[in-house]
């Protein structure tokens, strides 16, 4: 932007900025979207032929998302900019300096970009000492020059105020370049080989089931009384009512109802479909095992590991499965006493 001199050149060249972003963010999605493709390629050993590793396009991912931000602030002074008398006299100053940086700043990146895309595991990054040095001397260069021009001018409070902008844009671009200096330490930091992977995700796994911060008092409290109930309803299912269901769907009823639910998701739907399913296939006991076996099967999956899959909505997929699970598996026995 610093080789457009005039506000009309700055007009079309925020024009093309916009559409940059657009098509970056667009960018982005779609490798989020690709990533969490491919999660299990590293698992099976893909990533050795393919040379790609999900530990370490990531964080260069991260480091896009990032960047894009650093970006849109620099975009935003643009935006902000009204190219006062100070925004002159500063940019005379300090233009040759700004653009420096931005080209190291671009090998740098470029030079990330290419060892993350050759698969390696520890970056050796050659730029990242021109970026720190020329980045040092911009800061320092501006702040004498601000000193330098205020002396002179004597500007007012509104010409200052006018100046923001720029201020801003530099920044911005310490920002985005201190982005591009941490990268190296923290990708070197990650690890990258697959079994200890496995080993610290296994370990963190268990240090999980004894963190006191995932067992407060509240719901320690309602498990105690969950796991009360449902061992009495096993007792008196099987001594009391003749290993009858009706005590342990009690006990599924009041939990969903006290908790998150899932016991309209796991009763009404699956006896709808089993009343569709007896009316027209009363006749033929393979079909409606058929039938009832492989909707109870989708049922299952769907709640408990694609709907609710994770976090506390996880007990409305067990319930829903296990409703679900009572209603399928009687199956039509109106069709086998002839009712």
């Amino acid at each position: 932007c610093f080789k457009n001199k005039d506000v009309e050149h700055m007009n079309f060249l925020k024009l093309k900025l916009k559409r940059k972003f657009d098509l970056a963010l667009a960018k982005h999605a779609t490798m989020t979207a690709l990533l969490n493709d491919v999660w299990w390629e590293q698992l099976v050993g893909l990533h050795l032929p393919l040379r790609f590793r999900l530990s370490a396009v990531k964080p260069f991912i991260d480091l896009y998302a990032s960047q894009i931000e650093n970006l849109r602030a620099m975009n935003q002074a643009i935006v902000l900019e009204r190219y006062e008398t100070l925004h002159e006299l500063f940019m005379k100053a300090v233009q040759k300096e700004v653009y420096i940086v931005q080209l190291h700043a671009t090998r740098l990146l470029d030079e990330i970009s290419t060892q993350v895309h050759q698969g390696t595991t520890e970056l050796d990054l050659k730029e990242s000492a021109r970026v720190e040095k020329h980045m040092e001397s911009l800061l320092t260069h501006f702040q004498a020059t601000q000193n330098r021009i205020y002396k002179r001018h004597a500007p007012t409070p509104k010409q200052v105020e006018a100046n923001i902008p720029l201020n801003l844009f530099v920044f911005s671009l310490q920002s985005y370049c201190s982005t591009l200096l941490e990268f190296q330490s923290a990708f070197n930091a990650k690890t990258h080989t697959t079994s200890k992977r496995m080993v610290k995700f296994i370990a963190s796994t268990l240090q999980t089931f004894v963190d006191k911060a995932k067992y407060p008092r509240d719901k320690m409290e309602m498990a105690a009384k969950v796991w009360f109930a449902i061992l009495a309803a096993c007792f008196f299912s099987v001594y009391s009512f003749g290993y009858a269901s009706t005590t342990a769907n009690a006990v599924a009823y009041v939990m969903g109802n006290h908790i998150v639910g899932g016991v309209i998701a796991g009763s009404i739907i699956p006896s709808i479909c089993l009343f569709y399913i007896c009316s027209y296939a009363c006749g033929n006991s393979i079909l409606v095992a058929i039938s009832t076996y492989s909707l109870l099967f989708v049922w299952v999956t769907v709640s408990m590991y694609i709907k609710w899959k994770g976090g506390f909505e996880s007990y409305a997929g067990l319930i829903s499965a296990f409703t679900a699970t009572q209603v399928l598996l009687k199956g039509c026995d109106g069709c086998e006493k002839g009712s």
